[in-house]
C-alpha cells in the first residue's frame, strides 16, 4: 500500500465553457520529497483545470483504487524490521469451515506473508 509521506495542495480557478467559474484544489503525495509532491499536485491542478474548461469536470466520487491514501505516517519499520514477528493473528474461525477452493490459494499466500499461524509475536 502506498502511504505518502510528504503531501502537497495546489488550488486553481478555470471558467467552465458556460462562463462559470470553479474555483478547486488537489492534493498529491511523494514518498520522495515535498517538491516532488508540490510539483504532482501543480500538474494535477492543471490537468483539473484543463478538464473544466473542455466541460468535462470531475469524477462523481473519490477513485481509492487508483490513488494514495492521505493519511499521517506515523511510524515507519525498515526492511526486515518484522523479523521474527507476525504482520497478522489468526484468532477465529467463522462459518462452516468449508473454504471455497478459489480462495484457498488466497488464504494460504496470505498466511504465509503475514505468519498469521506462526505463534510469533505481533510486529
Amino acid at each position: 500500500m502506498l502511504i505518502p509521506r510528504y503531501w502537497s495542495r495546489a488550488e486553481s480557478q478555470a471558467v467552465t465553457p458556460a462562463g462559470r467559474p470553479v474555483r478547486f484544489h488537489v492534493w498529491r503525495g511523494s514518498r520522495s520529497s515535498p517538491a516532488e509532491a508540490q510539483s504532482l499536485a501543480q500538474e494535477a491542478v492543471g490537468r483539473g483545470a484543463a478538464r473544466i474548461r473542455a466541460g468535462e469536470g470531475f469524477p462523481e466520487r473519490y477513485t481509492y483504487g487508483d490513488r494514495p491514501l492521505r493519511e499521517e505516517v506515523v511510524r515507519e519499520f525498515p526492511a526486515g524490521a518484522s523479523a521474527g514477528r507476525a504482520t497478522c493473528l489468526f484468532v477465529e474461525e467463522l462459518g462452516s469451515g468449508v473454504e471455497h477452493p478459489d480462495i484457498a490459494p488466497l488464504r494460504a499466500l496470505h498466511d504465509e506473508q503475514t505468519r498469521a499461524t506462526s505463534g510469533l509475536p505481533l510486529a
